[in-house]
């Protein structure tokens, strides 16, 4: 009788170092996965945040390119105009 209550006791024992052991490791998986969607979710967050830089640059971007477009088509008529005066005060001094 003592004998099968030394074997039940190991047995115990040992079933319970077996299930803390699966429960260490079931843990360390539960880190594991925590970490990864972790690591998943920052690189979603990095790449939204490089897609709504790179959307507002385009826009700024085109808005420059207007703005730097309009002065230069006024720089070109305002140039013309000085031609066209510079070209016409020869024309009255050559005359």
């Amino acid at each position: 009788m003592m004998m099968n209550l030394m074997i039940l006791t190991i047995i115990v024992v040992v079933t319970m170092m077996m299930l803390t052991k699966m429960m260490i490791i079931i843990l360390s998986m539960i880190k594991s996965m925590i970490i990864m969607m972790m690591s998943m979710l920052t690189s979603l967050m990095i790449m939204t945040m490089m897609i709504m830089v790179l959307y507002y640059y385009s826009v700024v971007v085109g808005i420059v390119t207007f703005t730097g477009a309009q002065l230069i088509k006024q720089a070109r008529e305002l140039v013309e105009q000085v031609v066209i005066v510079v070209v016409s005060l020869v024309i009255i001094i050559m005359i």
